[in-house]
């Protein structure tokens, strides 16, 4: 949804606490994720959010955080 600022923040503050920052850390693959992606939307407390979350939504976010990961390597 586009927080930047937001993200930065949440992604600082878990590196700093040593708590995961990438699929990698959580033993979750890429081909996981994506399974993840496809039921992501449609789970029931997602649908409370403010605006739809979608597949494309997350695939985003997740090239962003892998972008991200990358300046700390």
């Amino acid at each position: 949804d586009e927080q930047y600022e937001e993200f930065e923040l949440i992604y600082s503050l878990n590196r700093d606490l040593g708590l995961p920052v990438s699929l990698e850390e959580i033993e979750i693959t890429g081909e996981q994720w994506k399974e993840c992606e496809k039921r992501i939307p449609d789970m029931s407390d997602v649908a409370h959010y403010p605006y739809r979350v979608t597949e494309e939504m997350l695939e985003k976010a997740m090239r962003q955080l892998k972008e991200r990961a990358q300046k700390n390597v």
